[in-house]
């Protein structure tokens, strides 16, 4: 009972919910950053990954919603939109698997050009995507746990935990959350105000980085997935659908 208490009260701790209302506000900056590129509709996708994440507590969050965005600026790269992407990549493996032809599957074309946006729309999609990884990793310290879980701490044995070995419940592992009290809203405001910084200076790395030319970014998402072994097999795909479309 007194565990279960404890629980509920972290549940509803000040500094849970001021972590939550960081990462939905972040979300939100997400959204606003994707609506100015021109993604339309597709702008929602991160957004409700990280919402499924927040409700759903997974751990996950952040690597879900990275990979949402990092599909979004990949299709929009290809000149194509995140579901003709999905539904050709998908076409062209089962051809593969079941060898035999697929019926083509029907592009739409995106109309945002990520790679020619204005730099301070990046600075804001970066202070967003930054506020919900830090906020849900910080969630996760309260509730959950953030460093690997050891497994020679367990929880000590109860009447429940004893009998037979074949069926008694096996003692659960100890998970080191961080306590509620510790987080203070100086230490959420400190942390907000980090963000631009951070942001800033990628921003200032890329901007003096190589690829450049009078002040526009000159690079390609598929030129570039080209260089790398995993992203060889996507582009080879894709490419492979399109030149079944124009047989």
């Amino acid at each position: 009972m007194t565990r279960q208490r404890r629980e509920d009260e972290r549940e509803t701790s000040a500094p849970l919910t001021d972590y939550m209302a960081l990462c939905y506000g972040s979300l939100f900056v997400v959204l606003l950053a994707l609506l100015n590129r021109g993604f339309g509709g597709w702008s929602l996708l991160p957004v409700l990954t990280g919402v499924l994440a927040l409700s759903f507590r997974w751990q996950s969050g952040p690597v879900l919603l990275l990979v949402a965005l990092a599909w979004l600026f990949v299709s929009d790269s290809l000149g194509m939109t995140p579901g003709s992407l999905a539904a050709s990549v998908f076409g062209v493996i089962m051809s593969q698997v079941l060898r035999a032809e697929m019926a083509p599957q029907v592009r739409g074309f995106s109309h945002a050009f990520p790679t020619e946006g204005i730099p301070f729309a990046d600075l804001i999609l970066v202070i967003g995507v930054l506020g919900y990884c830090a906020g849900h990793y910080r969630i996760q310290s309260i509730l959950q746990h953030i460093f690997p879980i050891d497994p020679r701490k367990k929880q000590p044995q109860t009447e429940e935990n004893t009998g037979f070995w074949f069926w008694r419940p096996r003692p659960k592992l100890i998970q080191e959350n961080r306590p509620a009290e510790t987080a203070t809203r100086k230490e959420i405001a400190l942390l907000v105000l980090t963000f631009p910084l951070w942001a800033g200076i990628a921003e200032l790395t890329k901007s003096i980085g190589p690829g450049r030319a009078g002040g526009v970014p000159r690079y390609s998402l598929a030129r570039d997935a080209r260089r790398t072994a995993p992203g060889r097999p996507l582009v080879g795909l894709v490419q492979a659908e399109s030149r079944c479309e124009e047989g």
